[in-house]
This record gives structure tokens, sequence and C-alpha cells, in this order.
């Protein structure tokens, strides 16, 4: 997750985010929703709260899949 990754290099978001970041990813089988969270998850992250982010993989999801 690139996107990620270089927002937490930036400093926008911190390692404990980081980790609820990929716990959220490794939910999703889909690497095209893996892709999705990796464009949405770090301007979310950086205005969310950690609790906020322990519910992110759902939302990011294609209407539809489980």
């Amino acid at each position: 997750m690139p996107l990620t990754w270089q927002a937490h290099l930036d400093g926008r978001i911190d390692s404990y985010r980081i980790g609820l970041i990929a716990a959220a990813a490794d939910k999703l089988c889909d690497p095209e929703s893996v892709m999705r969270l990796d464009h949405q998850a770090a301007g979310y992250a950086s205005r969310h709260t950690p609790s906020q982010l322990e519910g992110l993989a759902p939302p990011v999801r294609r209407p539809g899949r489980a």
C-alpha cells in the first residue's frame, strides 16, 4: 500500500494507524479493494481517531460484495 506508506513517511499518519489500516487490508480478498483502500485510507486516517479506523474495511468494499 504505497500511498498509505508514503503518508506515514510524510508524518500524516502514525504507526498505530498504519497497523489498523494493514489489519483492514488483510480482511480484503480482492486486489482492487486493497488498491481502493490504499487510495482512501491515508486521508481518512489523518482526520479520524484510531477507534474510527477499526471499521475501515467495510466502507471501501464495492456495494453488493461481502
